[in-house]
């Protein structure tokens, strides 16, 4: 199989761990820049990538680059790809900006130029029939990469987000995503074999995404992708790539427990996993861990507490995360501990040495990992 460059967009902070991602894929990689990591490979691998990454966001397939000075100028370039070529007029088509540019500063206008571009391509070929746009429910993503006077034009092969992983279609308040929930356990020094307790689980993203770590379970293994609408989809190698992972899967008895106060978020959360069949594995008690009256010992804690916002109207924030660090110091002996929190002056309450710190976001909100060694 033929072999070409990739691109594959992520979270900042998490360049490194797609990096290894993907080299534990077996896939090149190539370079690693800011939110993203290029690699080299066939067809295979970039099915595979999709199914399989955790912390990936869009895996992008370069069509043209080139000098840029002004709009007209991105119209023409982009009417030389042979859109009609690509993908059928029935597909419906999203085109999405990234990077910057001071001369094509109008981001919506790159937008319009290029997707007319596209459009009038279609028209000289089909009697005037084009493809339609879609925000929403896209068919095919193209991304506009500017970067001052240069322009990439990507196909997307991945489609809606691949933090999107299809099992949840429910959310509570402040979610943590599941590309970045994955980030931090992998950043983590979580061993994968040891039980893992989220002590303020809200829908069980940590616990989810450490069960699929665990047995090697690949995210996405149940959500569609942009890909399949291109002409050149090959059927034959995306159930090979199906097949192959699915037997790559490795069941283990590590156990996932989890504590959850808010009823409606608990019940969600049950929701969810019980959907996916991991019931077996991962339980959560309807409970608040500082009233638990069990000892977590010899395993791996990991959890994202309230920032403020989630917190009781009469609970202080500083004490309760002094709490978080009691219950660790006295319920969690030999225990690994990560605590991910946007609150900076919240988190130097919970009392403990860190063992490192890790800069990340959670949205738009800085946020650190704080990583504990328990004894």
């Amino acid at each position: 199989m033929e072999k070409e460059t990739y691109i594959v967009t992520c979270q900042s902070g998490l360049e490194n761990v797609l990096a290894e991602e993907l080299k534990s894929l077996g896939m090149q990689v190539l370079e690693t820049n800011f939110a993203m990591v290029s690699f080299f490979g066939t067809v295979y691998d970039l099915y595979k990538a999709n199914i399989c990454l955790r912390t990936a966001l869009h895996i992008l397939k370069p069509l043209k680059t080139f000098n840029v000075k002004d709009y007209d100028i991105l119209y023409y370039q982009t009417r030389k790809i042979n859109w009609h070529k690509l993908f059928d007029i029935t597909k419906n088509i999203r085109i999405d900006v990234k990077g910057k540019s001071n001369t094509l500063n109008n981001s919506q206008y790159v937008i319009h130029r290029v997707k007319d571009s596209i459009l009038d391509t279609f028209r000289k070929f089909f009697d005037s029939q084009r493809p339609s746009v879609d925000k929403e429910n896209p068919d095919i993503g193209i991304t506009v990469y500017l970067n001052e006077n240069h322009a990439t034009i990507y196909l997307d092969s991945s489609g809606i987000s691949l933090f999107k992983r299809g099992y949840r279609n429910i959310q509570s308040e402040a979610p943590i995503k599941e590309d970045l929930a994955a980030g931090i356990l992998l950043l983590s020094d979580w061993d994968r074999k040891k039980d893992v307790f989220d002590p303020m689980c809200g829908t069980g993203t940590f616990l989810i995404e450490a069960y699929m770590i665990a047995n090697n379970i690949p995210p996405n293994i149940d959500r569609d992708f942009s890909f399949t609408n291109w002409f050149d989809f090959d059927e034959e190698i995306f159930n090979k790539v199906k097949e192959d992972v699915k037997n790559s899967i490795k069941l283990t008895n590590t156990n996932f427990f989890g504590c959850e106060l808010d009823k409606q978020t608990y019940d969600k959360a049950n929701q969810v996993i019980k959907k996916l069949g991991f019931q077996k594995n991962i339980k959560i008690d309807n409970v608040d861990f500082r009233k638990k009256d069990k000892n977590y010992n010899d395993i791996f804690i990991i959890t994202n507490p309230p920032y403020g916002e989630r917190l009781a109207k009469n609970e202080d924030l500083t004490q309760f995360y002094k709490e978080i660090g009691d219950f660790l110091k006295q319920k969690c002996k030999n225990s690994n501990a990560s605590i991910f929190t946007a609150n900076l002056e919240a988190g130097k309450f919970v009392g403990l040495r860190t063992k490192a710190k890790i800069q990340l976001h959670n949205g738009p909100l800085e946020a650190r990992l704080l990583k504990y060694e328990l004894y």
